[in-house]
């Protein structure tokens, strides 16, 4: 966890406090670099929301230019998920 990446989640505007409960979370699992790699199903347990929401409010932090996400390589035909990079200075 970086105190850095929460500080500086907790002060970008999402126009959505789902969007921003994802950011923070985000944050939370980010290191000191400000990449994690969270399921969307961990981070939809831990919002209290659904995939769906979880993914279409991931697709709006990306669009704003807060999150930028990128496909893991395929295993066995099939993805590993999403690595994500918070756009923090």
């Amino acid at each position: 966890m970086s105190w850095q990446a929460t500080a500086w989640a907790q002060k970008q505007r999402t126009g959505s406090p789902h969007a921003k409960l994802l950011l923070l979370l985000l944050a939370n699992y980010a290191d000191e670099d400000g990449i994690c790699w969270p399921s969307q199903s961990t981070l939809a347990e831990a919002s209290e929301q659904s995939p769906d929401t979880v993914q279409r409010h991931l697709e709006k932090l990306e669009t704003v230019g807060l999150i930028r996400r990128e496909r893991q390589n395929r295993t066995r035909g099939q993805w590993l998920g999403y690595v994500y990079q918070l756009m923090m200075p």
